[in-house]
């Protein structure tokens, strides 16, 4: 089995367009290695928020790790359905005194070779 990445590829298109404040941020704590390997590779910090489920749908940010103040947000997730998540993220970020904001949705799929 082979794992087929996009990450040097989102990296590349990402790079152009980054400002030099930039910050990488996890929607929550399932998702930092992910947006660590992004921030790696980005050369940007990296923060997280931590998120609790309301139930099935809803969620809330309860706290934002990392100092995002006069930061451009990007925030890395593998999986964007409702956008709750990313709405309560940014609500958070900018509560936190960030600038910016920019989401990527990453759905990462094993492929059998």
């Amino acid at each position: 089995m082979e794992n087929l990445s996009t990450l040097a590829l989102l990296v590349e298109a990402l790079k152009r367009d980054l400002d030099s404040r930039t910050i990488v941020v996890s929607p929550d704590p399932g998702r930092v290695k992910l947006a660590a390997q992004f921030a790696a590779q980005l050369d940007c910090p990296v923060a997280a928020l931590q998120k609790e489920r309301m139930n099935g749908d809803a969620t809330a940010i309860t706290m934002v790790l990392g100092d995002v103040r006069g930061r451009a947000c990007l925030v890395i997730d593998d999986m964007i359905s409702t956008g709750g998540t990313i709405n309560n993220a940014i609500k958070a970020l900018m509560s936190a005194g960030a600038t910016r904001m920019c989401s990527r949705g990453i759905s990462r799929t094993t492929a059998r070779m």
